[in-house]
C-alpha cells in the first residue's frame, strides 16, 4: 500500500488490525527566512512517541511523523514469549495479529498442549521447565539482540523478574523495552 498521504497509510495499517490509531503532537520549533518550522511527533498504540522531521507546515510534519512511524513498524522487531500453560488462549487471541510479532509458546514436555498444533509462525518451545527455558532463551535472544522489545505472557510469578533481566544494563547487553502481559486486553 503506497499513497501519497503517509497518514492514512499509517490508520490503515492501525484500524486493519484493530488497534487504536494513532494520534499526532504538532509544534512550531522555530522560524526560518520569515516561515514557521513545524515538527510533530506520532504516539503508536503501544506508546511509542515517533518523531518526524521538521518542515514548513503542519500537515508536512505529521506526514514525516507517519512516515517515520511506518519505517519503525516495519523494523521493530517484537518478541512474544508466551507461558501456553498460565495462558492457554493467548495465542488463538492474537492469531490475526502473528505477522506484527515473533512468537514463542512455551509449554512443559508431558502438559497435554504440548501436542496442540500452534498456528504458522509461531515457535513451539517444548522444555522441562518452562521458567529456566524461558529465562535462557531470553537470555541468548539479547545476547544477539534479536529484538528491539520483549513482551513476556504468562501469570507465573517469575514474569517480573524476565522483564527485568531485559531492560537491566548491569547483565552485559543493551537493554530492551520490555511488559508483562496476562491477557489479550494489554497487548
Amino acid at each position: 500500500m503506497t499513497t501519497k498521504h503517509p497518514k492514512n497509510d499509517l490508520q490503515e495499517i492501525f484500524q486493519r488490525q484493530q488497534l487504536p490509531v494513532p494520534t499526532y503532537t504538532s509544534q512550531i520549533i522555530g522560524i526560518e527566512n520569515g516561515k514557521h518550522l513545524w515538527q510533530a511527533s506520532v504516539t503508536l498504540y503501544d506508546g511509542r512517541s515517533i518523531q518526524g522531521d521538521v518542515c514548513t507546515n503542519k500537515i508536512q510534519a505529521e506526514s514525516s511523523a507517519a512516515l517515520n512511524a511506518k519505517i519503525d513498524l516495519e523494523t521493530h522487531r517484537i518478541a512474544v514469549l508466551v507461558d501456553v500453560e498460565s495462558v492457554p488462549k493467548f495465542i488463538d487471541y492474537i492469531s490475526e495479529r502473528l505477522s506484527e510479532f515473533t512468537v514463542y509458546a512455551f509449554v512443559h514436555e508431558f502438559h497435554f498442549l504440548a501436542e496442540k498444533q500452534f498456528p504458522q509462525g509461531v515457535i513451539p518451545m517444548i522444555t522441562a521447565h518452562i521458567p529456566i527455558y524461558m529465562s535462557m532463551s531470553l537470555g541468548m535472544m539479547l545476547d544477539c539482540e534479536a529484538f528491539d522489545e520483549y513482551i513476556i505472557v504468562t501469570t507465573a510469578s517469575h514474569a517480573q523478574t524476565l522483564a527485568n533481566m531485559v531492560s537491566t544494563s548491569y547483565l552485559g547487553w543493551e537493554p530492551k523495552p520490555a511488559r508483562v502481559v496476562t491477557n489479550i486486553s494489554e497487548l
